[in-house]
């Protein structure tokens, strides 16, 4: 693959990671600050989304180091 196609691939993943972390640590501190007053069913919605989130960060970590190994690869 072309380098430069692989840079901007990276450049790509990195501000979907820096939106997703933002979303991540938005969505736990909205979370631990509202914990007791929020129904069951919001917890567990909220819950279901944080590890959500964290999935597809570590997805998302993980292509963009497979993409800086092809890059130094060659």
């Amino acid at each position: 693959m072309d380098k430069d196609f692989l840079k901007e691939k990276i450049a790509f993943y990195k501000l979907w990671l820096t939106f997703l972390v933002t979303m991540d640590a938005s969505t736990m501190a909205w979370f631990f600050n509202n914990a007791n007053k929020i129904h069951i069913l919001k917890v567990i919605i909220t819950i279901v989304v944080i590890v959500a989130l964290t999935i597809f960060i570590l997805i998302l970590i993980k292509k963009t180091r497979k993409h800086i190994k092809l890059i130094i690869g060659e």
